[in-house]
């Protein structure tokens, strides 16, 4: 009987970590992400592909070492008088044991060194990259290049010139004319610090905003019939898809609110972020830190958003 306790001590040590699993993980859930049905999956969406399709790995792993310690425990208790079957039964609830720590070590290890090399921020230990990159695949505007009918997109190949990473170059907007479009449509711009300077974080700056963006805006307003309020631009301490003019942030409200959770929903980030999507696929993401809406405004302006 003493040779029971070994197996047990090490299935209790193996388990521990499942409630933290459980509680992050999406066990059976679909594979490809909501935000993929939308619109083309970029970086962020492939790395939550990649999250899915590892909760469905181990949660597989977890249901197979189960019925292992379930097996080996009916054999151990119904075989006491065989030596030879209690050994057996003790060998299948170690291995099943050790087996749940190899992979739930495993994946603390891809974790760990994925996030290290990443740059990403170490967080819940069963989540790699999610909330990391764009999650769709921005359309690029075209610029003629001699009024001709010659196009080309930028952050294409060729020159000595940095590529756009995957989220396009700057819009060509001036801060002027973004605040005119808006202000023509009744919508106003605020600030903490009551300025437009691109390079201050305080201020919200339009400089570098895509014509796209800001006519969505304006979209969302004629669809909702609500008082919009602008508040973050390509202003720095931004992601690349604010500085790059395609990402608008504005204020939150009883009216805007209620509008904008009854577009489709695509589920929450890893931060717990909900976001939702008009019928183009442009995203609008609820974020908590300050209280605001992040308009990600890729697939062009669309009107009615519904």
């Amino acid at each position: 009987m003493k040779y029971f306790f070994l197996p047990l001590l090490l299935l209790i040590f193996a388990t521990t970590p499942l409630s933290a699993f459980a509680a992050q993980a999406s066990f059976f859930g679909p594979i490809v992400p909501e935000i993929c049905n939308a619109c083309p999956c970029g970086f962020g969406g492939v790395m939550q592909l990649i999250q899915n399709v590892m909760n469905i790995m181990i949660s597989f792993s977890i249901i197979f070492a189960t019925i292992i310690i379930a097996w080996g425990g009916a054999l151990y208790i119904f075989s006491s008088a065989n030596p030879e079957s209690r050994s057996t039964a003790n060998k299948m609830l170690i291995n099943a044991a050790v087996g749940i720590m190899i992979v739930l070590s495993a994946w603390l290890i891809v974790d760990f060194v994925m996030k290290t090399l990443y740059g990403g921020q170490f967080g819940p230990w069963n989540t790699i990259l999610t909330g990391t990159g764009e999650d769709c695949i921005q359309k690029k505007d075209t610029q003629p290049l001699f009024g001709g009918t010659i196009n080309t997109v930028p952050g294409g190949g060729g020159g000595g010139g940095t590529g756009g990473g995957g989220t396009g170059t700057p819009g060509s907007l001036t801060h002027a004319q973004a605040a005119a479009i808006l202000q023509a449509a009744g919508i106003s711009v605020s600030s903490s610090g009551n300025c437009s300077d691109k390079t201050n974080p305080r201020c919200t700056s339009l400089d570098g905003m895509h014509e796209s963006t800001m006519k969505q805006v304006v979209a969302l307003k004629e669809s909702c019939g609500c008082d919009i309020v602008v508040t973050g631009g390509t202003e720095t301490g931004h992601s690349s898809g604010h500085s790059n003019g395609y990402k608008i942030d504005i204020r939150t409200g009883t009216t805007i609110n209620t509008y904008l959770q009854g577009l489709r929903s695509l589920g929450a980030t890893s931060q717990g972020y909900p976001r939702y999507a008009d019928r183009c696929g442009n995203v609008y993401m609820h974020e908590s830190n300050p209280d605001h809406w992040d308009i990600n405004v890729t697939q062009g302006v669309c009107s009615p958003l519904r």
